[in-house]
């Protein structure tokens, strides 16, 4: 009688029982940590600097542009002695402010 041992087969049998373990082993761990992550919440700090510089971004952007044809002709009078003060407007923003300041 002669004996056939497929001991071949063993290893590849072998092979693909832990391949296949490895797999699930895997598939375990990444849909346990597609858990975890779907409790987190995502958050962000602002630090007291980045606030500073927000406020101040928006300070600039409500602040009119100079407009630098406007600006040289006012230096242009005041060099020559023609520009005269508008009294009537300035009293005017003093009175706003003051009353502004008051309230």
């Amino acid at each position: 009688m002669v004996k056939i041992e497929n001991t071949h087969l063993n290893r590849i049998t072998h092979n693909q029982t832990n391949n296949a373990q490895q797999v699930d082993k895997h598939n375990r761990l990444t849909e346990h940590l597609r858990e975890d992550t779907s409790e987190v919440k995502d958050e962000a700090h602002l630090s007291r600097q980045a606030r500073l510089l927000s406020k101040i971004r928006t300070k600039l952007d409500e602040t009119p542009e100079i407009r630098a044809d406007k600006v040289e002709l006012l230096k242009k009078q005041i060099e020559a002695g023609v520009y005269e003060i508008p009294i009537e407007p300035l009293a005017q923003k003093f009175l706003d402010r003051f009353i502004k300041s008051t309230s």
